[in-house]
C-alpha cells in the first residue's frame, strides 16, 4: 500500500519472503536482501536456493501458482540489482532537497562549499556539473532573466576563468606497454600531454629482439615505421594522426633511399619533419625515427 503495489525497497523483499514464503522469518528475509545482492556459486547459493524453495512452498499453500511465485522472485532478484534500503533512500532524497535549496537561494557560497570538499582530482568534472546547475537555474526555473543574469554573472565568470585554467594544466602520463616495461629501458614508450602523444625513438628492430632486420636502410626503415604504427595504435592514435618526424640516419647520402619508404607511410598527409646524420645509433641501427602525433 506504500508504494502502490510496487517494489521500492529493500525491506519489502525481506517483508514479502516472511508474509508469503512459508516458515521464513524476518531474519531470514533481511538475510535474503542481502544474498540477493550476491552473485556466484557455492554457499551463497546454496542459501539463496534453500530460501527460494521455502518461498515458493509458502506461495503455493497460500494459494499462489507456483509459476506466479516464480514471478515474484524473479522480481526480487532483479529488483535487487539496483534497489536501495528504505534508510539510504530517504536520507539521499533529503540531502538531495536540502542541496537543491541551498543551490537555488545561496549558489555562489553554495559552489564554493562543493568545489572545496571536491579532491583535486575531480575538480573539473566537478566544475562543469556546477556550470551546468547554474544554466538550469537560470533557465528553466521561470526566473527574472534579466535580473539574475545581473546578479549572478560574475559567477558564471569566476566559472569560465576556473575552467579555463583547469584546462590548461594538461595531464602528463608516461606510457609503456607490459612487453616494453620488461626491458627496464631508462625511458618511457610514449608520453601523452593532453591530447598530443610523443614517442620515443624507434629504430628497425623485431618487437621484443635487439637486432635490427637485415637488407639495409630499406628495409629498416619499413621496420620502424611498421614499429611506430603499432606503438600509435596502442596509445590510441594512428599513422593518419602524426603531426612531426624526426629522423635520424647513419650515414644522410641514404636519406633518399629512407625517404622512398618513409612517404609510403603517409599516403594521406605530409607530416612535419626534420633530419640529420649521427654515428652510433642504437643497436647499429641505420635510421631511427621518432614522432609525435595527436589523439582523439
Amino acid at each position: 500500500q506504500e508504494t502502490y503495489g510496487f517494489l521500492i525497497f529493500q525491506e519489502q523483499i525481506a517483508i514479502l519472503a516472511h508474509k508469503l514464503g512459508k516458515d521464513i522469518s524476518l531474519d531470514e528475509g533481511n538475510k535474503l536482501r542481502k544474498l540477493l545482492t550476491k552473485k556466484g556459486t557455492g554457499k551463497v547459493s546454496e542459501a539463496k536456493m534453500k530460501i527460494h524453495n521455502k518461498f515458493i512452498d509458502g506461495c503455493v499453500e497460500k494459494g499462489i501458482r507456483r509459476d506466479i511465485g516464480q514471478t515474484i522472485w524473479d522480481k526480487f532478484e532483479y529488483f535487487s540489482g539496483y534497489g536501495f534500503n528504505k534508510s539510504h533512500a530517504v536520507s539521499y532524497s533529503m540531502l538531495s532537497y536540502q542541496c537543491a535549496w541551498l543551490a537555488y537561494h545561496y549558489p555562489a557560497e553554495w559552489m564554493a562549499a562543493f568545489l572545496d570538499k571536491e579532491p583535486e582530482s575531480k575538480k573539473e568534472k566537478a566544475l562543469c556539473e556546477m556550470l551546468g546547475l547554474f544554466y538550469f537555474l537560470l533557465f528553466s526555473c521561470k526566473l527574472n532573466l534579466k535580473e539574475e543574469l545581473m546578479k549572478h554573472h560574475y559567477l558564471f565568470i569566476l566559472c569560465l576563468f576556473f575552467f579555463i585554467s583547469c584546462e590548461s594544466r594538461q595531464r602528463v602520463q608516461y606510457l609503456q606497454s607490459e612487453k616494453f616495461a620488461k626491458q627496464n629501458m631508462p625511458f618511457s614508450e610514449a608520453v601523452q600531454v593532453g591530447n598530443m602523444l610523443y614517442l620515443s625513438g624507434q629504430v628497425g628492430n623485431i618487437p621484443g629482439e635487439m637486432n635490427v632486420v637485415s637488407g639495409g636502410i630499406g628495409p629498416e626503415t619499413r621496420q620502424t615505421m611498421e614499429n611506430i604504427k603499432e606503438v600509435l595504435e596502442r596509445y590510441g592514435s594512428s599513422m593518419d594522426q602524426v603531426v612531426k618526424c624526426l629522423c635520424m640516419l647513419e650515414d644522410i647520402n641514404e636519406w633518399a633511399e629512407m625517404s622512398a619508404e618513409y612517404v609510403k607511410f603517409f599516403p594521406n598527409h605530409k607530416p612535419a619533419r626534420s633530419a640529420f646524420a649521427g654515428s652510433g645509433l642504437a643497436i647499429g641501427a641505420k635510421v631511427e625515427i621518432e614522432c609525435w602525433a595527436t589523439i582523439n
